[in-house]
């Protein structure tokens, strides 16, 4: 059996012929590095030293290698040609990086965008709950006067006054790309809000509640706008009303132009003398009700179910667009020139529908 202590004074002259051995190899390894002319082999070699943290030793063998495996020695043009070889690593170098600059920037852009977007968000929500303040207190005025008053119609001019000025302050503006449901991409919500709230609660019964409010740009669907009266100063431009039911409205003088009432019925109601300027009614059914001297220039009418012809006594249809059972149904009745509307061709109209 071998002496433990002869073993121990063995392994430090064991070590360093290792580590000569290890030298030598390393010498030798570089020297073939450095003698290779094959082209493939030279840069393999030289990609190998580059990329995995090798020896600098062996990078310039490899580098060496590579310049001599391009240009052998003896070529005259082998200076133009070391240099034309440098300058295209040299962009190579520079490409990869201004990848790396250039994905870190996307990186950033992507990060940019996420925080604008919450931003919008945040923004959005902020303006909401403010008009969302506004409304309650107007609705808190409103009760604590019905209230004291169960049997008025008529509002103090203060809470009239305070609406008028709510309506102006909610302006339209370009909806962010956080809405959603079909909505139009510019109206305004907090108008749409408060008009469906007055209509809900039957807020619409009191006399003059809609005077010199702006309800222009609201967009409501499946409300019931009932008893509402104006004294003919109510303001609906470019509205879109889906579905609504108006019952026993006196809309007047009222201002439709350009505004969009798709669906729903009319019943006991007058929008006598309003403007509806290149308005769409669609699929709306008229009973009992009035829409006499009104503007229906450039409007579309199409899908209109109404039991009496005179209901549109003394209206203008210039340029309207009109389909057969419109004309058929009233225009024919009362007299109107066919020259003066235009009867939508049914394969439009079926385009239109849909």
């Amino acid at each position: 059996m071998d002496d433990p202590q002869i073993s121990s004074q063995a392994d430090p002259d064991l070590n360093k012929e290792i580590d000569f051995l290890k030298e030598r190899l390393d010498r030798q390894e570089l020297l073939i590095i450095e003698s290779e002319r094959r082209l493939v082999p030279s840069i393999l070699n030289f990609i190998k030293a580059a990329y995995r943290n090798q020896p600098k030793g062996k990078l310039w063998a490899a580098t060496k290698a590579l310049l001599f495996s391009f240009f052998p020695s003896g070529n005259a043009s082998g200076g133009s040609g070391v240099f034309a070889l440098i300058m295209t690593l040299a962009a190579l170098y520079f490409a990869y990086w201004a990848n790396v600059i250039g994905t870190h920037s996307n990186e950033i852009g992507i990060q940019s965008n996420a925080l604008a977007n919450h931003q919008v968000k945040l923004e959005e929500a902020t303006r909401r709950g403010s008009i969302s303040s506004e409304v309650t207190a107007i609705l808190d005025q409103i009760n604590n006067y019905q209230i004291s008053q169960p049997n008025s119609r008529d509002l103090p001019s203060t809470i009239i006054a305070r609406i008028q000025t709510a309506t102006q302050i909610m302006l339209p503006y370009e909806q962010p790309m956080i809405e959603s449901g079909g909505k139009p991409p510019y109206y305004s919500p907090e108008r749409s809000q408060l008009l469906l709230t007055l209509a809900n609660l039957h807020l619409s019964n009191y006399r003059s509640i809609l005077d010199d409010a702006d309800f222009s740009y609201s967009f409501v669907s499946n409300f019931n706008l009932r008893n509402a009266t104006t004294t003919g100063k109510a303001k609906f431009h470019h509205c879109q009303w889906k579905d609504a039911k108006l019952t026993q409205d006196t809309l007047i003088n009222s201002h439709f132009d350009n505004s969009s009432i798709v669906g729903g019925k009319v019943s006991y109601s007058s929008f006598s003398g309003s403007d509806f300027f290149g308005a769409k009614l669609q699929n709306l059914s008229i009973e009992e009700s009035l829409f006499q001297s009104c503007n229906f220039k450039l409007a579309v009418l199409v899908g209109i179910k109404v039991s009496d012809y005179n209901t549109f006594v003394g209206s203008n249809f210039e340029g309207a667009f009109v389909d057969d059972d419109f004309k058929s149904d009233v225009l024919d009745p009362l007299g109107i020139r066919s020259g003066s509307y235009i009867v939508i061709d049914p394969k439009v109209l079926k385009s239109l529908k849909n």
